[in-house]
C-alpha cells in the first residue's frame, strides 16, 4: 500500500529515494512499475501492476489492443536498489519534465504512488476538502 505525501531530490543519477513510510507493507526487494501519464509517473506494487495486467488480458484479445500496447509499452520494471532508490527511466525523464536535481512529489493513492514534478503538487487540502473525503468515507460504510 502506498500512503502519504513526500517531497525528494533526484541525485545526478536520475535515483529517487523512497521514502519507508511511503511503502506500507512493501519489502525492500519490491519491483516497481513505471507507467507515464499525463506529465507525471505512476509507481505501482507488483500485485497491483499484475492485478491489472489480468484484468487488462481478459478482455478480448484484439479488442483491447490499443489498451494493452499504450498500457504495457509505455510501463517499465526498476528495481530499488540496496540504498532504497529507484533510477527514473531515460525515456520517461523528458516526458514528465524532470531534471537531475530536480525536486519531485511522491503521493500514496493506497493502490499506486503519484510521482509529480514538485510544481504540479497538489496542495495541502483545506477543512472543505477533509470534510468532502469523511463524507465519502462514511457513504462507503453505509454501502
Amino acid at each position: 500500500m502506498f500512503a502519504g505525501t513526500f517531497t525528494r531530490k533526484l541525485d545526478e543519477k536520475w535515483r529517487l529515494p523512497l521514502p519507508a513510510d511511503l511503502l506500507i507493507g512493501e519489502d525492500d526487494q519490491t519491483i516497481f512499475y513505471f507507467a507515464p501519464s499525463a506529465g507525471y509517473l505512476i509507481l505501482f506494487s507488483p500485485q497491483y501492476f499484475d492485478q491489472l495486467s489480468e484484468q487488462i488480458h481478459a478482455k478480448s484479445v484484439m479488442g483491447h489492443r490499443k489498451l494493452r500496447k499504450k498500457f504495457f509499452g509505455n510501463t517499465y520494471k526498476k528495481p530499488r536498489d540496496k540504498s532504497g532508490r529507484i533510477t527514473i527511466p531515460e525515456s520517461l525523464r523528458a516526458r514528465c519534465g524532470l531534471s537531475a536535481g530536480a525536486e519531485v512529489v511522491m503521493v500514496g493513492t493506497g493502490l499506486y504512488a503519484e510521482i509529480l514534478p514538485a510544481a504540479m503538487a497538489p496542495e495541502e487540502p483545506g477543512p472543505e476538502e477533509m470534510e468532502d473525503v469523511f463524507d465519502a468515507l462514511e457513504a462507503l460504510g453505509e454501502g
